[in-house]
C-alpha cells in the first residue's frame, strides 16, 4: 500500500495493483474505494446530547434526555421523557430542542418519522399508534385514525404522569 498526492487530494491504496482505498478531499470529507466526488464524501460526523422539552404544556416536574449521532446529513436520536404535567389539555403533542433542523418538513417533502418504543407509561389506549414526524427543529405527534392521520394530544393520555421513550433519523 502507499499514500500519495492526487492533485492536493491524499490517497491511500493497497496491494501491489495500489487500488486506491481511501481518499481525503481537497474540499474536505473521505470518499472510498476510488470515489472522487464531493457528493459522496462523508464531511461530518458529530456526537452529543440534545434536551427535549414539552411545547404547549405546563409541567409540574419533569425529567428529559436525549442524544444523538450526526453521520453527514442524517441525525440519529434518542429521548427519554418522563413529566408530570398539571392538566390533559387539548394541545397537540410537541417535542421541541431538535439538534439540528430538518430539511424536509412537509408531507410531499417525506418528512421523517420517529417512532416511540422503550419504555411508555400512560400514553393512553392509542398510545400504541403515536409516532412523531419532523417538522423542522420540532417533532409533531401524530397517529393514524381511520386512515388518516390525526395530531396525538395529551388528553388522549391516561394520566397526568406518563413517560416515553424515542428513538429514529432524519435528514438535516
Amino acid at each position: 500500500g502507499q499514500i500519495y498526492n492526487h492533485s492536493g487530494a491524499i490517497a491511500f491504496t493497497t496491494g501491489s495493483s495500489a487500488t486506491e482505498r481511501l481518499r481525503i478531499q481537497t474540499g474536505g470529507g473521505i470518499s472510498f474505494n476510488g470515489d472522487t466526488a464531493a457528493a459522496n464524501a462523508l464531511d461530518d460526523y458529530e456526537e452529543g446530547t440534545w434536551t427535549p422539552a414539552l411545547d404547549n404544556i405546563t409541567t409540574n416536574s419533569s425529567t428529559m434526555y436525549g442524544i444523538y449521532t450526526k453521520i453527514g446529513r442524517i441525525c440519529h436520536i434518542h429521548a427519554k421523557i418522563t413529566a408530570t404535567v398539571a392538566s390533559l389539555p387539548g394541545a397537540t403533542f410537541v417535542i421541541t430542542g431538535l439538534p439540528f433542523a430538518a430539511t424536509n418538513t412537509s408531507d410531499t417533502g417525506q418528512r421523517a418519522i420517529i417512532a416511540v418504543g422503550g419504555d411508555m407509561a400512560n400514553v393512553g389506549g392509542n398510545g400504541h399508534k403515536l409516532q412523531f414526524r419532523t417538522n423542522s427543529s420540532t417533532l409533531q405527534g401524530v397517529w393514524i385514525n381511520s386512515g388518516s392521520t390525526a395530531y396525538f394530544t395529551y388528553n388522549l393520555m391516561d394520566h397526568t404522569v406518563f413517560e416515553i421513550s424515542i428513538h429514529g433519523h432524519y435528514t438535516v
